[in-house]
């Protein structure tokens, strides 16, 4: 160990770190680090740098080949890390007749990288609840044989990583209901979207310092953290920037252009994230419960991980496990009082200093017990309406698929009618049959080519706001390092006067197809003077107007 190396270690911990905090640094935040404590010149953090990557290296090296982490002479482990470029990686079995039916990852190792990743993601204060739910979500071998035909698609030697999302209740239950019944138990573009990517299923490395959802937010609702592992071959590197401008386009079209340019997903380093526009590249194998508690009392958490409780496939009876959970009985407004009324008309609960401050009665209160039965029955019926709509509603997501398919189908039914009806009528109707075809197609490629032009349009207007990206970023950088000059000053309000220019709105003219004119095919006999008209109608696809679901809460009350 060199003396400098050696002298930024003791730095490292009187700056309240310890030397095992760098093994999961990423780039960047070395870079910080080694900026926060401000004593080093250029050559010397250059220097520490190559430092800390010949150790991260000599480490994974020595985890690839089976060793036990090592020490250093200061003391500090050597423990397995995150690069920025790197995941850690498990290869994927490649014999088609073993399918990977257990997980790639050991119940410890889910539960330690969990552990880690809320306590950076929450400051201390995210810890799994009570220590003794982890679910482990067994897949139908459907589900698995899908999973390993796909590893066979990726660009690149597929790799399997371990990758972490927050996930609400409505697509905890889906997922774990799929699981019980042996359907596909798979994450869905549409589960909990993050703002990173909202157009793909977006992934966290435990390494991470956010989740793209607010964890306290996430616990009061229901949800928790599903561990997943997830199908990487070839993942191009991006900005958060970058990867939201694909937002404008569905999940298939970014699937499709990262398929043309080579790619399978999309790494954002910046995030230590990971989007993949493909469903089947993600299998959800763990649901972690957590809970937040206030750091000052907040236990130490048990070395030993707990034992799981494992969702049984179809045809398997399902084994009772418990649910231990904590729910907080103070008062919101009057801290360190207990609540002991509920208020049915403004759904809150109260403690006898909000009955005595606010005008509370009897009248309009009720004692808690008395009020849960009156309540549990309606959100028992609530939760049945609303488990029907969560199976109901994967249909609309059908039908904007079926829509883009729509003009085509109805171009080639039409075709494929006149062929067979001018092939009887050859001799007589050829002019008649090539006007007819010739018109249908004008038609369709002219709205076709409006659809695609409505396209380039909005691809114009993104590849306008990368091109303004690309021209503020060296001015502003130079900005921020303090470099105020004529030059940079011209640059930064030039484009200011860009962004905040008028920008043209881009209008999407709905379609219009081709009909079928079946009628008017059988009596073409009769009407070989007439003029062929061409009959058009709008989409046959009929879509929702909107989805509101305040109707879950009809017939919740009972029936008087």
């Amino acid at each position: 160990m060199n003396a400098l190396w050696g002298t930024f270690c003791e730095q490292i911990k009187q700056s309240g770190y310890t030397v095992d905090d760098l093994y999961y640094c990423n780039e960047e935040l070395f870079k910080s680090i080694v900026d926060e404590i401000g004593a080093y010149t250029p050559a010397q953090a250059r220097s520490l740098q190559q430092e800390w990557r010949e150790r991260i290296r000599k480490q994974t090296a020595s985890n690839v080949s089976g060793n036990p982490p090592t020490s250093s002479a200061d003391g500090s482990r050597y423990a397995t890390t995150n690069l920025s470029h790197h995941f850690r990686e498990i290869p994927l079995d490649s014999t088609p007749s073993s399918p990977a039916a257990k997980p790639a990852f050991t119940l410890e190792e889910v539960y330690q990288r969990a552990q880690h990743l809320l306590r950076d993601t929450s400051k201390n204060t995210a810890v799994p609840a009570g220590m003794d739910e982890m679910i482990l979500i067994e897949h139908s071998s459907e589900s698995l044989a899908n999973f390993e035909r796909k590893s066979q698609e990726l660009f690149g030697p597929p790799q399997r990583h371990l990758l972490f999302k927050l996930c609400r209740a409505a697509a905890l239950s889906r997922i774990e209901r799929a699981a019980r019944t042996g359907s596909s138990a798979l994450l869905r573009g549409t589960d909990d979207t993050d703002a990173l990517s909202t157009s793909a299923i977006v992934l966290y490395q435990d390494i991470a310092h956010t989740l793209g959802a607010d964890l306290a937010d996430i616990v009061s609702s229901g949800g928790a953290l599903v561990a997943c592992e997830v199908l990487v071959g070839r993942s191009r590197a991006v900005t958060d920037r970058e990867a939201q401008n694909l937002n404008n386009f569905s999940m298939s079209q970014c699937s499709e252009m990262l398929t043309e340019a080579g790619y399978d997903s999309l790494s954002i380093q910046t995030h230590s994230a990971v989007a993949v526009y493909s469903e089947v590249q993600v299998l959800p194998r763990y649901v972690i419960r957590f809970d937040i508690v206030p750091s000052r009392s907040r236990q130490s958490p048990p070395r030993q991980p707990p034992s799981a409780v494992v969702v049984e496939p179809r045809g398997q009876a399902a084994k009772p496990h418990s649910s231990i959970f904590e729910a907080s009985t103070t008062c919101l407004v009057h801290p360190g009082k207990e609540v002991e009324f509920w208020s049915p008309g403004e759904k809150r609960l109260l403690c006898s200093l909000c009955l005595y401050y606010d005008g509370y009665s009897q009248e309009n209160c009720v004692p808690i017990v008395e009020a849960t039965r009156a309540e549990a029955p309606r959100l028992e019926r609530w939760v049945g309406n609303s488990l029907t709509f969560m199976k109901e509603i994967n249909g609309v997501f059908d039908l904007f698929d079926a829509a883009a398919d729509d003009i085509r189908t109805a171009d080639e039914t039409l075709e494929s009618e006149v062929k067979q009806t001018f092939s009887k009528m050859r001799s007589r109707l050829d002019a008649m049959e090539k006007e007819m075809l010739r018109e249908a197609r004008s038609f369709s490629r002219q709205k076709e080519q409006d659809v695609m032009a409505s396209r380039e349009d909005v691809s114009s207007v993104v590849e306008e706001i990368q091109s303004l990206l690309n021209e503020i970023e060296e001015p502003l950088r130079i900005y921020r390092a303090g470099t105020v000059d004529m030059q940079v000053c011209v640059s930064i309000l030039r484009s200011t006067q860009k962004a905040f220019g008028v920008w043209e709105p881009v209008t999407v003219a709905p379609y219009e197809k081709v009909d079928r004119n079946e009628s008017r095919l059988r009596d073409l006999a009769q009407v070989l003077n007439s003029t062929f008209s061409l009959q058009t109608s709008a989409g046959s696809i009929e879509l929702p107007e909107t989805i509101d679901i305040n109707y879950l809460k009809n017939d919740c009350d009972e029936t008087k």
